[in-house]
């Protein structure tokens, strides 16, 4: 875990979770992110695997930046933070994940390409 000893985060266990193919009820909110993404990584778009390092943090400070019903109008970055304080803005830094304002997001592949440079 070469990004866990940058920051000074212990090794330790992660906990895996399996859900069956076809029980949504099981995934709880991996759905709502992967709606969340689709938007910016359309189905037919550009391939994840194409994605660089820059491209995949924009895209998850997009989505992890618009705020959620479901946690009292939170963002999910800041739901994360409330959990793990500074250990876990010491993650989100070395993973790119930055806050984003509200007035700010563009949750479609035009942010992808502003980014670069490409869009306007």
């Amino acid at each position: 875990m070469e990004g866990a000893e940058r920051v000074g985060l212990e090794v330790g266990y992660v906990r895996l979770y399996y859900c069956d193919p076809h029980r949504p009820d099981q995934k709880g909110g991996c759905r709502r992110n992967h709606s969340e993404l689709r938007k910016i990584l359309p189905k037919g778009g550009r391939p994840f695997d194409g994605l660089t390092r820059a491209d995949r943090a924009l895209a998850m400070s997009e989505v992890n930046s618009e705020p959620r019903g479901k946690l009292a109008w939170l963002t999910p970055r800041e739901a994360f933070l409330n959990a793990f304080g500074s250990r876990g803005e010491a993650l989100l830094d070395a993973l790119g994940v930055r806050a984003i304002a509200v007035d700010g997001l563009d949750l479609t592949p035009r942010c992808l390409e502003r980014a670069r440079g490409g869009g306007a």
